[in-house]
């Protein structure tokens, strides 16, 4: 058992409803995936205007180019001037407008559907055990729009297990996303540092 399922015994009762479903092993092929039956709380997905700002922002940044997200915004009404908005200030509007207005929640849900639905596939059915192994053991392996699929199966599964493992792997994300910034910020400066030294002259 890794770190990631460790942190789910917090919750006796998530983990006795995910066990439930859980299968002898991650088997997440969507053929041995789909074969699991799940109770009915799991099966039950949450509106996307419910599922917490840290997933909406990961599913619009990886989802979305910036250009779509624009024009989303756009297509709400409520903000006339989304072209000259900054990334950042265009999600925490986009984010707003799926929470009050239900017209842009079912856009929102329907465009994310419509790019993810081969990747989602794969996911649907797994328990949570599985796709905290899937984290742990094939995030180097994945894909944006897998890594994209995967946290909109999560963040939308209704249990409370879920909740627990949506919170670790968001904060996860966070730190490599942080790191990564790092790497390449420090490899561009090394490059631009080496293509200003002086050269020697000759004597």
């Amino acid at each position: 058992m890794n770190d990631v399922t460790e942190g789910l015994n917090d919750d006796p009762q998530g983990l006795d409803r995910s066990l439930a479903f859980r299968t002898d092993g991650p088997q997440l092929n969507h053929e041995a995936s789909t074969s699991a039956r799940e109770p009915e709380c799991v099966r039950r997905l949450r509106p996307v205007a419910e599922c917490s700002t840290c997933v909406l922002r990961l599913l619009l940044g990886l989802t979305l180019k910036s250009e779509e997200a624009v024009e989303l915004l756009a297509e709400t009404g409520s903000e006339p001037y989304a072209a000259g908005l900054r990334d950042a200030a265009v999600l925490d509007r986009l984010i707003a407008s799926v929470r009050l207005d239900p017209r842009a929640a079912d856009r929102l849900s329907a465009i994310i559907a419509a790019k993810l639905v081969f990747e989602c596939r794969r996911y649907e059915r797994c328990s949570v055990y599985q796709l905290a192994e899937l984290w742990a053991t094939q995030r180097h392996l994945l894909s944006g729009r897998a890594l994209a699929a995967l946290v909109w199966t999560i963040g939308r599964r209704s249990d409370q297990a879920f909740r627990k493992l949506e919170l670790y792997l968001t904060k996860e994300i966070e730190v490599l996303a942080i790191r990564s910034l790092a790497e390449h910020l420090d490899s561009t400066a090394s490059a631009s540092t080496a293509g200003q030294r002086p050269r020697r002259q000759p004597k």
